[in-house]
């Protein structure tokens, strides 16, 4: 039961950080072929709206999570795998999106890169050198109702009426994720509440092209790797 609640937590707290730092962004409509320049000028735009569909749109689902991991129950180092897919990010944040508006949340990002910093592939960009502007305005209470409004959405999803988990172990696994994501943010120190706006040189990352529209692009996401992904806070 550890090896699945530290899976869990773990999970609830990456799909909270993608929420608060808003490093997706949304997809515009229409069959015109999209350029990556049109996508990331859409992306500020989307991530204002705080509307989840818009954020699925644009993510090459599923977002996988796999790990190795010790289980102190059985001894064995069991293989761990969660798959996401739009539907399932839709019901896990559309309650946390809807707090995020009711509560005043505002999120300003802005992605830019130069021409020659976008090398394309074969249906692929790889994007180089680009700087991205942040400005939030995010209350501690919120933080923390929308990490519990997507872990709830998450366990109500895997118990599908069943027991999976006791009162008590459920409100350890919100507990943990809450704790980790309000560490990333705040560290030790008061919640900021305000943050920007500030611009930060980005990884490089890539796109992908499906149909006519380009997409975050996603692939097999360790652990280990969520305190980095979570650093763009």
């Amino acid at each position: 039961m550890k090896t699945k609640s530290r899976l869990l937590g773990s999970t609830i707290f990456f799909l909270a950080a993608i929420l608060l730092t808003g490093c997706v962004g949304g997809l515009t409509g229409g069959d015109t072929d999209q350029t990556v320049q049109g996508f990331l000028t859409e992306v500020t735009s989307a991530i204002v709206s705080l509307g989840p569909e818009r954020i699925a749109a644009l993510i090459d689902f599923p977002i996988i999570f796999s790990d190795e991991i010790y289980n102190e129950e059985t001894g064995t180092v069991e293989n761990i795998d969660v798959n996401i897919t739009s539907a399932n990010f839709v019901d896990f944040t559309q309650d946390a999106f809807d707090i995020a508006r009711a509560d005043g949340t505002r999120l300003l990002v802005k992605i830019t890169v130069k021409d020659d910093g976008i090398l394309y592939g074969q249906n692929t960009a790889v994007i180089k050198d680009a700087v991205v502007s942040v400005e939030i305005e995010f209350k501690e209470e919120t933080a923390k109702k929308l990490s519990d409004s997507i872990g709830r959405a998450i366990l109500d999803e895997l118990a599908s009426g069943e027991t999976l988990f006791s009162e008590e172990e459920i409100h350890e696994i919100l507990e943990d994720a809450w704790k980790d994501l309000r560490y990333e943010i705040a560290g030790e120190g008061e919640w900021p509440g305000q943050w920007g706006p500030v611009e930060e040189n980005l990884q490089d990352f890539e796109l992908k092209k499906v149909g006519t529209k380009w997409r975050f692009s996603t692939s097999e996401v360790s652990l280990g790797t969520l305190s980095v992904l979570s650093s763009r806070l």
